[in-house]
């Protein structure tokens, strides 16, 4: 029962190339490729559609679970926010339409990191500190106000 080297060479090349390869490809399998292609395609423009800002944009600093500033990004307008808290002070810059944290006595730095947002959703946070700063746009309701769906 042995096998000679030259035909299992063949056996297996025979197997191999019907199941790998691009030829091997049927009309079926492209076109479901495709499908997928044009579906994710569509839900990332969606998606970046949905993204774009109507209307205003908010800072929302909070600090230890409660908001510590709320401010309308405009354009030209800058402030420098300070907070300090027990555990630390943290410098908000608000400028150019969007937030950064310039400094912070964190040890880990990552929010200063975190550098430069401008769009609705973003954060920055500081763990060591308990705070984060979020940009929210000025169609969302409310946390408090009770809207159609659940009354």
């Amino acid at each position: 029962m042995f096998i000679d080297k030259t035909e299992y060479i063949k056996y297996h090349h025979i197997v191999y190339s019907k199941t790998v390869g691009a030829e091997n490809l049927k009309r079926a399998d492209i076109i479901i490729v495709l499908i997928i292609a044009a579906v994710a395609a569509a839900g990332m423009a969606v998606t970046k559609i949905a993204g774009m800002e109507s209307g205003k944009k908010y800072v929302e600093i909070t600090v230890e679970g409660r908001l510590y500033k709320k401010v309308e990004l405009t354009k030209g307008y800058s402030e420098r926010v300070k907070v300090e808290t027990d555990h630390g002070h943290n410098i908000i810059y608000i400028h150019d339409g969007g937030v950064q944290i310039v400094e912070s006595d964190c040890r880990d730095h990552i929010c200063v990191d975190t550098g430069f947002i401008d769009k609705n959703g973003q954060m920055i946070v500081c763990l060591p500190h308990k705070l984060y700063v979020k940009i929210v746009s000025g169609n969302e309701k409310d946390k408090d106000e009770i809207d159609a769906v659940s009354q």
